[in-house]
């Protein structure tokens, strides 16, 4: 019987042996997060395929039936998948490129996070920052604003109730968007930031927004996390965006 020299399994590791280990673990965790994005990205532009497919059978419907309804419902249920589309490449072409970090007016900034809130729906807003110059990337906070405030409004059960604040200190920019909903479950709170995670809501997106976001902050050495606070879901984006020479 040969018996082996060391025991493994209990065996201390050494500095540069632990090291190793951590590094292939983070590797693995790599490999499963990207294999999950690419599942659902499939899937997703599967979807979105199977939309364009379906508004335009109702459109064709529509044109051999003059007078019926299915016409315009089939070019907006189209529309809609196309535009779903041009959303999910643009995240993802956000994902591979990142933008530039520019230096950008704290002012010119809070602006432009105001205007992109704008383009996705109505909300409130609440500022208060300083005014240096700020080295930040534009593209990067147009994602983080888009889909934080695209999810409120989506998830909010009272309209209205949606509000972005801003605030600005040292060296950390920080964007909040809140809005009033019920309280989310500890085991969504684990998975937010998880591509492809979109809960059981009715009215779920693709499960790439939180992940999109949390990739753009992490671009800026930053963070978001979440809280509760009286009645509100509030998530706050933190972004390392220094003041400019």
């Amino acid at each position: 019987m040969i018996r082996p020299e060391f025991d493994f399994a209990h065996r201390v590791l050494s500095p540069a042996e632990a090291a190793l280990v951590d590094a292939l673990a983070d590797e693995r965790r790599r490999c499963r997060q990207l294999d999950l994005l690419l599942e659902v990205l499939l899937h997703e532009i599967s979807n979105v395929g199977t939309g364009v497919i379906q508004g335009l059978e109702l459109a064709r419907m529509g044109m051999e039936n003059p007078g019926s309804a299915d016409l315009s419902e089939g070019m907006s249920h189209a529309w809609k998948a196309a535009s779903r589309f041009s959303r999910i490449t643009e995240d993802l072409r956000v994902l591979l490129d990142g933008g530039e970090h520019v230096p950008m007016e704290t002012a010119d900034l809070v602006a432009f996070v105001r205007e992109e809130s704008l383009n996705v729906g109505q909300v409130l807003f609440s500022v208060k920052c300083a005014q240096p110059f700020r080295r930040c990337s534009p593209v990067l906070v147009r994602h983080i604003v888009s889909n934080l405030v695209g999810n409120a409004l989506r998830y909010t059960t009272e309209e209205g109730s949606v509000f972005v604040g801003i605030r600005g200190g040292g060296e950390t920019f920080r964007i909040s968007v809140g809005s009033r909903g019920p309280q989310l479950s500890a085991g969504l709170r684990q998975s937010l930031f998880v591509p492809g995670h979109k809960g059981d809501h009715p009215r779920r997106g693709s499960g790439l927004g939180l992940y999109v976001s949390h990739s753009c902050v992490l671009r800026h050495d930053g963070w978001i996390s979440y809280r509760r606070s009286r009645g509100y879901n509030v998530f706050t984006a933190f972004l390392h965006a220094p003041v400019a020479a």
